[in-house]
């Protein structure tokens, strides 16, 4: 009995490396996201952000959850200078302090949200990622 298992098991193998020589990775892109709920800002996820960009939006949106999903909660953190300022707001509009904050970056400075939450429609809250913008 124990020599057929152990036949099972060896001849598995193969195809257990064949599967998974076809899995890939996924990683987080303005073109690939996986699943979960997103913060979108300027219409991207995270990445290389131009300044004229930044100037012109002044709302957090939220992809891959429930349509009319609202960012209630968030944390923003701008690295400027080697230091980094930290800003909370209470809704999915940036407050004119952190559009302020915002508006002074300069090439190689970057900005990034933690601590986001969304409500949706049905009143539930979701955990919102959000990656890592920087100022091209």
């Amino acid at each position: 009995m124990k020599k057929n298992m152990v036949m099972n098991l060896i001849l598995a193998l193969p195809v257990f490396l064949l599967m998974s020589a076809f899995t890939g990775t996924t990683t987080l892109t303005d073109d690939s996201i996986a699943g979960g709920a997103y913060l979108t800002f300027a219409g991207k996820h995270s990445g290389e952000i131009a300044v004229a960009e930044i100037v012109s939006h002044k709302e957090l949106s939220v992809t891959g959850c429930a349509a009319g999903s609202k960012i209630y909660q968030f944390t923003l953190n701008v690295r400027k200078d080697g230091k980094i300022l930290s800003f909370s707001g209470k809704s999915p509009l940036l407050s004119a302090e952190v559009q302020a904050a915002l508006k002074t970056l300069k090439k190689g400075d970057s900005f990034y949200f933690e601590k986001v939450k969304a409500h949706e429609p049905e009143g539930y809250s979701v955990d919102v990622r959000a990656g890592t913008f920087t100022v091209v």
